[in-house]
Order: structure tokens, then sequence, then C-alpha cells
């Protein structure tokens, strides 16, 4: 089943499509969501977000990393979220 994803970096959409299957490394380490998954919110550390339109499938790979301990920004990715989770 997919879901709606979009990622966004401050200067412009990086991604936006259905998937199912991205995996992140979030403040507790790595977690992957699936459609369905539980509202969560999580900082994320810089690393990869990986990106599977279909699960198993190819991946799409961003960079999230760290600018001058102000959070997060990145050429490649900022943020991930969900459309409907603030």
């Amino acid at each position: 089943m997919k879901y709606p994803l979009r990622v966004v970096s401050v200067e412009r959409s990086l991604f936006e499509g259905d998937v199912e299957f991205i995996i992140a490394n979030g403040a507790d380490g790595e977690l992957g969501v699936l459609a369905r998954h539980a509202p969560l919110m999580t900082i994320l550390k810089p690393g990869p977000l990986r990106i599977q339109e279909v699960f198993g499938g190819p991946e799409q790979v961003l960079f999230v990393w760290r600018w001058r301990r102000r959070g997060f920004a990145s050429r490649e990715c900022a943020a991930a979220r969900r459309p409907g989770l603030q």
C-alpha cells in the first residue's frame, strides 16, 4: 500500500510522490515507515534518507546533514513529512 510523501528543503521540493517505504536516521536510531505507520515526529540525524516507491525495489537516496549547529539544512534534504502530519 502506498502513501503520499513530500520531501522539502528550504529552497525547493526534492521529492513528491506515492511511496511504499522510507528509511531514515532518527534521533533514536534508524527507522522505517510503511503506510499506516503510527504518527510520529523525530529529529532527523545526518545520513541517508532512502525512499522506495515499491517496497524492496530500487531506492532514491537523499542526504540529510547538519548546518552550523542550527538544526538541519541540505542541498538534498532538510525534512520529510507525510501530508496530514504536523
